[in-house]
């Protein structure tokens, strides 16, 4: 490996290609199937500008997926990790923002999420999410939607600027690692319980926390911690030194909370117009 005579930043661009490549040769052959179907069956009808769109969107979802794997690849040294450390790049800041968005409309119910910025953390929000709800729900709502894929565009492009500064900057002894040092360990433990905990505080703040669910929750957070420490580091004694860490997650709802408090303040003191009101 290290007698290749390319720079890393050669290496990730090569890299990056392939896998585009392989994907780019994947969405044209749909295509041609499609050209092919429509040239010789007399009732099959097909949109030229909708294939288009398709592929540029599918071309899309696929670069951002292949930008955070490869991500997780820089941060971590295994297998396990790096598609662990994938899920929660994927799905961390999805979770939450559901989750707040939830509690938000829960103690404002006047406040229209859709018409707003808070929009951007729902799920649907998201393209990869947005095009597997349409694929259940027959929609194809996601592919017109000019704000989600522009957001989606400069998420996976500051993505793949991470990438290759990661990859530029990933030492090699993070082989066979599940992170580069203690830090960024204590931060990918942090990163899993916190949608758990985060859940538990919004539904003491729309009151409806009941006793029993609280403790289900809290167990199968200390559950999530300790698995994921198992499967990532091999090392139970790890499980217990980490265990105080879990304050962390703690201090992070307590704060999301106080923000959702600020946010209702905000609804309730803002005044419509009279063309506003519906």
């Amino acid at each position: 490996w290290h007698a290749i005579p390319q720079k890393r930043t050669c290496v990730y661009i090569s890299l990056m290609a392939s896998v585009l490549t392989w994907v780019l040769g994947i969405i044209l052959a749909s295509s041609l199937v499609n050209l092919i179907l429509w040239a010789i069956a007399k009732y099959y009808i097909v949109s030229a500008s909708t294939v288009f769109v398709s592929a540029a969107v599918y071309f899309l979802v696929a670069t951002m997926l292949a930008a955070f794997m490869i991500i997780s690849m820089t941060v971590t040294g295994t297998t396990i990790s790096n598609l662990l450390i994938m899920a929660l790049l994927m799905l961390f800041v999805r979770v939450m923002g559901a989750i707040f968005v939830m509690c938000l409309e829960s103690i404002a119910p006047m406040l229209d999420i859709s018409t707003s910025l808070w929009r951007i953390f729902e799920f649907d929000f998201c393209l990869p999410y947005a095009l597997l709800d349409n694929l259940f729900s027959n929609d194809v709502g996601a592919f017109g939607d000019i704000p989600l894929l522009m957001y989606s565009f400069g998420v996976t492009l500051v993505a793949l600027i991470a990438g290759a500064f990661g990859y530029v900057m990933r030492k090699s002894e993070t082989a066979t690692k599940s992170a580069p040092n203690k830090v960024l360990q204590h931060v990918y433990r942090c990163a899993v319980t916190p949608p758990l905990v985060f859940f538990i505080a919004a539904l003491i703040v729309m009151g409806d926390a009941e006793l029993s669910t609280c403790v289900i929750l809290i167990i199968v957070t200390v559950v999530v911690w300790a698995l994921f420490e198992l499967m990532t580091t091999k090392k139970f004694k790890n499980v217990i030194k980490s265990l105080p860490v879990l304050v962390v997650p703690v201090v992070i709802s307590v704060l999301l909370s106080g923000v959702a408090f600020l946010a209702r303040n905000s609804v309730w003191n803002m005044m419509p117009d009279a063309d506003e009101i519906e």
